[in-house]
């Protein structure tokens, strides 16, 4: 299945905001809500400086981040591969999965959850370091940074939900243009 992305989040804050994404987000339009009822929050008075925390990394922006919004709205891998096929133009807007994807961040980016200017921030040093010591109260990441998180605070209590799944019933769980692959050899595919 690939890598698993998925929302991370401290519970415990999140509960003194007086939500609940693991049962309220079910859908884009869910998640919108939701972001903004978070963005009201943190704005209200909080030591939190992001609502929707991100940071540049060139292969997690192409390969995840785009992607894992495209099959949000409706679009599959099929759509992706057919992109980088040429099958469909980069420059078709209604077409292009990614064009789509880059729409709603937009929308995200104007509304003020994403951090200004975001794609400035380094991954390493702003993103997962501010996440860690709480400057931000959402994140978008792989379970590494669960880890992370536990290992700079073991009592932080955490807890996280994926992108809402489109409205056909998918889910995006890993990279689906030739960037990159995964496999299962034949040889394995019948042993647990």
């Amino acid at each position: 299945a690939g890598k698993y992305y998925s929302f991370l989040f401290y519970e415990d804050e999140m509960q003194k905001a007086g939500l609940d994404p693991v049962e309220s987000v079910k859908s884009l339009e869910d998640l919108d809500k939701f972001l903004a009822d978070l963005k009201a929050y943190i704005e209200g008075g909080t030591e939190f400086s992001y609502i929707f925390d991100i940071g540049w990394d060139s292969w997690f922006d192409g390969s995840v981040l785009l992607q894992s919004f495209a099959v949000a709205l409706g679009f599959d891998g099929q759509d992706m591969e057919d992109v980088f096929m040429g099958n469909i133009r980069w420059d078709d807007v209604d077409k292009n999965p990614y064009a789509a994807a880059f729409k709603l961040l937009k929308e995200y980016y104007d509304k003020g959850y994403l951090p200004e200017k975001w794609w400035t921030r380094s991954w390493d040093k702003d993103y997962e370091p501010g996440f860690i010591a709480k400057k931000s109260i959402l994140a978008f990441h792989g379970p590494w940074l669960w880890t992370k998180v536990l290992a700079a605070n073991p009592d932080a209590k955490l807890s996280g939900f994926p992108l809402p799944m489109n409205d056909d019933g998918k889910i995006w769980s890993g990279a689906s243009t030739a960037v990159e692959g995964a496999c299962m050899f034949d040889c394995n595919k019948d042993k647990p």
